[in-house]
């Protein structure tokens, strides 16, 4: 028992090794004749003062054969006046997603030179949350509000009390701050599966507002949620958003609108974490916005993943895990093997185990793109202008 026990440490231990090395794995190259600091950086598409900073060249003086690092898209290097602030603005994330990755004080101070880690590029260990207290109770927060409701049963069947809960739950508040904004009317279209991005769109901070019509959350999402809640030993699942209405960047064909989705952040839990769990589930999508708060989930036929690199606010940068990636250089991320399901299918009874049935919203089909003219139609006027011209 204590051998198996010490081969268990050994593999966390390299596995905790083999991400940090990924993170500081960086290339090298040897200065050539005629090398600068410019050329080289503009080579190897670096920024000049990071390439300074990681080697502590003062000046731009070089020698031939000497070896420089490379600093690589996970980290950046402080510069002289910058603080977590001015850091966050550069990178474009928030003070705190800076100061949390790289386990800072609040009121740490930073110094010329030193090298941190960007959001989104920590490293994720494994952990084992524990198996939750009752399985199928999930134990929700919005605003100042704290609740458990029982989701589903232990014949995997939704309760219809808790369907209705989780409804009201979803619900806009006026008084909530729309931390969701940056997926406002788009979550990943079924056809582009595991496309790192495409369909950019702006983004802006919105207020919600009371709904004028009353949609009930759909089963499947309630599912979702309880077996996210599980997975992570029933911890506290706090609801950034729930049902939207169309309006500014939120479309009609957005999952929000017929409560297929909610952004969520569970206590204790990173949202990278959340992500690759919610990701590895059939019939499901899962946004992960690595310098927001939150992670998208919603119910659909076909299980998509994406990574926006945007913050609250700006133009959606969607990506890979590495970093953002341009429409001319779209990449695809490998999906993981399948570690569960969400039933397409999800049952609905009552308190008695009565089957109760339940009216789903279907998403509005993607508009089709507009018919392209012809250049030239063969119209009354052309023709009478060919005839004219022939002549």
């Amino acid at each position: 028992m204590n051998v198996r026990a010490a081969l268990g440490m050994l593999v966390f231990a390299i596995g905790v090794a083999l991400a940090l090395s990924g993170i500081a794995e960086a290339r090298q190259v040897t200065v050539r004749r005629g090398d600068t600091l410019a050329r080289i950086a503009k080579r190897h598409r670096v920024n000049i003062e990071d390439l300074r900073l990681a080697n502590r060249i003062r000046g731009n003086r070089l020698r031939i054969g000497q070896t420089l690092t490379l600093p690589n898209r996970a980290t950046i290097y402080v510069r002289r006046g910058e603080n977590l602030t001015r850091v966050a603005k550069r990178v474009h994330a928030t003070r705190d997603a800076v100061r949390r990755s790289n386990k800072l004080r609040r009121n740490a101070t930073l110094r010329v030179g030193q090298r941190l880690i960007m959001p989104g590029f920590e490293p994720q260990p494994r952990v084992d949350y524990g198996a939750p207290e009752d399985a199928g109770v999930v134990e929700f927060s919005r605003l100042n509000e704290r609740i458990k409701v029982r989701l589903v049963d232990s014949e995997r069947r939704v309760l219809v009390e808790g369907l209705s809960e989780l409804t009201r739950l979803l619900q806009p508040r006026q008084t909530d701050r729309a931390e969701v904004a940056r997926d406002a009317g788009r979550e990943e279209d079924e056809d582009d599966e595991d496309v790192a991005g495409s369909d950019q769109i702006d983004q802006e901070d919105v207020l919600e507002v009371a709904a004028p019509r009353r949609l009930q959350a759909n089963p499947r999402l309630a599912f979702l949620l309880a077996k996210i809640s599980d997975h992570f030993g029933g911890k506290l699942v706090r609801i950034v958003s729930g049902f939207r209405e169309v309006r500014g960047y939120t479309r009609e064909t957005s999952r929000h609108v017929i409560g297929n989705a909610s952004d969520i952040h569970i206590r204790g839990v990173s949202n990278r974490a959340i992500w690759e769990f919610c990701r590895r589930l059939d019939h499901a999508g899962c946004g992960y916005y690595p310098r927001s708060t939150f992670v998208h989930v919603d119910a659909r036929q076909r299980r998509t993943q994406w990574v926006d690199w945007s913050r609250p606010g700006r133009r959606a940068r969607y990506g890979t895990l590495r970093g953002p990636t341009s429409l001319r250089r779209r990449r695809r991320m490998t999906r993981p093997r399948l570690a569960g399901d969400v039933p397409f299918r999800v049952p609905v009874v009552d308190a008695d185990g009565n089957p109760v049935e339940v009216e789903i919203a279907q998403p509005m089909p993607r508009p089709a793109p507009p018919a392209t003219r012809p250049a030239f139609e063969l119209t009354a006027p052309n023709l009478r202008w060919l005839s004219l011209k022939g002549d």
